[in-house]
C-alpha cells in the first residue's frame, strides 16, 4: 500500500522572528525556534507512525508574506498550507 503524503512548512531558524512578526495566529507558535522545531520533530515522527509520507517545504518567509499580501490573504494556518502546497507542487 503507497502512503499518503503530507507536506508540511517549514521555517528556518534565521527566519522565524520574522514570521512572528508576520502570521496573525501567532499563539500556534513558539516564541522561540527551537520549542517549535521540538513539536514540529514531535508531529512528524507521529504521522509517520501512522503511515504517512511527511515531506517538509521549507518555506522562505519573505515570499510567504508577499504571497498573502498578493492575495489579499491573511496569514493563518490555512492559508500558509495553500502557500506550502503551491510551492510543493512546484517541486
Amino acid at each position: 500500500m503507497e502512503k499518503s503524503i503530507v507536506y508540511l512548512p517549514f521555517y528556518t531558524r534565521e527566519q522565524y522572528s520574522r514570521l512572528l512578526e508576520i502570521v496573525s495566529d501567532i499563539d500556534l507558535f513558539d516564541k522561540k525556534w527551537e520549542g517549535w522545531y521540538s513539536k514540529n520533530r514531535h508531529f512528524v515522527s507521529e504521522m509517520e507512525s501512522k503511515g504517512f509520507e511527511c515531506k517538509e517545504i521549507v518555506l522562505d518567509v519573505e515570499e510567504l508574506n508577499s504571497y498573502c499580501l498578493l492575495n489579499q490573504l491573511e496569514n493563518n494556518s490555512s492559508n500558509r498550507e495553500l502557500f506550502t502546497l503551491k510551492i510543493a507542487a512546484t517541486l
